[in-house]
């Protein structure tokens, strides 16, 4: 996520009337500043950067919610920077803060240790595969690292803006300030659309089709013909979209609003 004054073009191959629609099902009370969402069977964990500017040190948070948007604990983890993009693995939960990755123990509710992530400057978004390993996006950089075994390497570069990330199978899906990639397991890049400077947040629908949003409250849909669709847009509001998640069963679609200072639920139609 970054922030800074865009202007939005108008590409060709954007649907002029959307497929999909979000509609809205709730929202929470305010909460302070949240980037990135993700999810257990009955918890949504939230990382809340709680001030702006960025990097004031110590004031980023987790949040814990219901699924019905009731907060249960506002300060569920305290004293962070500028906590992210959030994963889970083995009752872990991974969180990219700076130069950082922070390990927490969610049954204990603490944190167990970090994780340096050498040569990093801004992490942002964070996805684990189905071996353990972290893929964590450095949007100043554009740099995605991989860690294996708490060893960080830097996997690919040369990615301008490159924030949320998606593991689907085999593949790595990138959204960035000028495409949404697909990164083989050779490291092959291919673009499946063009996209723009505050690129935020990307969520596999399956199918080979996402979601993407743009920070000041844009979410397209791509599908995996390469067309995008405006589906959102609450930048009027002055609700931003984040770093998102797809509740697959449910259809559900969280959207962190960072200076809306809420979680949001749509129903995805």
């Amino acid at each position: 996520m970054k922030y800074f004054n865009i202007i939005l073009f108008v590409f060709i191959g954007f649907s002029a009337q959307a497929q999909y629609a979000l509609i809205k099902l709730w929202e929470t009370n305010p909460i302070a500043f949240p980037e990135s969402v993700i999810s257990t069977t009955d918890i949504l964990y939230v990382s809340l950067l709680d001030h702006y500017p960025l990097r004031e040190k110590g004031k980023g948070k987790i949040a814990k919610i219901g699924l019905d948007g009731k907060i249960i604990d506002a300060n569920w983890i305290t004293g962070l920077d500028t906590p992210e993009g959030m994963g889970i693995w083995k009752g872990k939960l991974y969180v990219a803060d700076i130069n950082r990755i922070l390990v927490i123990d969610i049954q204990k509710g603490k944190l167990d240790h970090s994780i340096s992530v050498s040569g990093s400057s801004s992490l942002n978004d964070l996805v684990i595969d189905h071996e353990g390993f972290i893929y964590t996006s450095d949007i100043d950089l554009g740099i995605v690292y991989r860690i294996i075994n708490e060893e960080s390497s830097v996997y690919i570069k040369d990615l301008p803006g490159v924030n949320g990330l998606q593991i689907v199978g085999n593949h790595l899906y990138m959204v960035t300030d000028t495409d949404i990639f697909k990164l083989d397991t050779d490291k092959k890049l291919t673009s499946l659309a063009k996209f723009h400077s505050g690129a935020d947040g990307l969520a596999s629908l399956g199918n080979d089709s996402f979601l993407a949003t743009v920070y000041n409250g844009h979410i397209y849909h791509l599908d995996k013909n390469g067309k995008m669709e405006l589906i959102l847009n609450t930048e009027a509001q002055k609700i931003g979209s984040a770093d998102l998640i797809f509740d697959s069963k449910k259809r559900i679609v969280y959207v962190p609003t960072l200076y809306g200072n809420s979680i949001i639920a749509y129903q995805l139609k």
